[in-house]
């Protein structure tokens, strides 16, 4: 079971999980070939973030639960809402 936002994220968008450590991400953006390399987690968590935040119906429904952006877990009604919506990963 998910407990943390961004492991829910990474499995919703895995292919935002792979985690460049930050020495090595400058110098592989700079690289032609390697120009899309994200974030790792953190991009996986936007994603998701604005999957939550652009759909007004599923972004009200987790509020009534407490549910804010800066909350870095969530309640199992939380997860079993966002599964609702989006569907499991």
């Amino acid at each position: 079971m998910y407990k943390f936002k961004q492991d829910l994220a990474s499995a919703y968008f895995p292919d935002n999980s792979n985690v460049v450590p930050s020495e090595s991400r400058e110098s592989l953006l700079t690289m032609p070939s390697l120009s899309n390399v994200t974030e790792g987690k953190e991009s996986a968590s936007k994603r998701l973030a604005h999957e939550i935040h652009s759909n007004k119906p599923l972004l009200a429904a987790l509020q009534a639960t407490g549910y804010s952006r800066p909350r870095k877990i969530l309640s199992p009604k939380q997860i079993q809402i966002i599964f609702s919506f989006l569907g499991e990963p």
